[in-house]
């Protein structure tokens, strides 16, 4: 009886196990940048950052993460024809971009947010400086959160310390609402 017949197969004879790579934390932070470059930059900039931060480092794992989701779901395309060894790969790889994706959705949004905050804490200085009351102080985020989710055309262009100073002028000047 010939004992080879009972070793595995030699790596080239197995179903080629792609492995994805992953994008790089530090160039997620760094593009993201410190509080110093976003003063530098204009909400046209900061807007778009978003997209490109989304683009770069989480939706670009949603294919690997579908390709290998073809091999241990049932029913997908390559389900039927994967060994026990090839779906586990698969599943180790499905786990491992998952986690990935989620991590890099977390510290793009946690970092960005971050920037945000610091800046509207920034600009509302000098107005919690003259005793303004938290109350007030929160009005203010939510105004700075509109202009930043609904920007103007005359906003986009402006640099982020400008912008956020001409909103609290604006803000502070508004008419009272009525129903005070």
């Amino acid at each position: 009886m010939q004992l080879d017949f009972f070793a595995p197969p030699p790596p080239s004879a197995s179903l080629p196990l792609r492995v994805a790579s992953l994008p790089d934390i530090g160039e997620l932070i760094g593009k993201i940048g410190d509080d110093q470059q976003w003063n530098a930059r204009t909400l046209s900039e900061v807007l778009g950052l978003w997209v490109a931060l989304y683009d770069d480092f989480v939706s670009v794992l949603n294919e690997p993460i579908n390709y290998a989701r073809q091999w241990i779901k049932p029913g997908g395309t390559f389900f039927d024809e994967a060994s026990p060894q090839a779906r586990k790969h698969y599943k180790q790889e499905f786990d491992a971009l998952s986690d990935a994706r989620k991590l890099f959705k977390s510290v793009s949004y946690e970092l960005y947010v971050e920037r945000m905050k610091t800046l509207f804490a920034q600009a509302k200085k000098p107005f919690a400086e003259q005793g303004a009351s938290e109350d007030e102080l929160e009005y203010v985020d939510e105004f700075f959160n509109e202009v930043f989710q609904r920007p103007g055309p005359h906003d986009l262009d402006k640099r982020l310390p400008q912008l956020l100073s001409d909103l609290l002028h604006e803000y502070l000047n508004r008419p009272a609402p009525e129903n005070q």
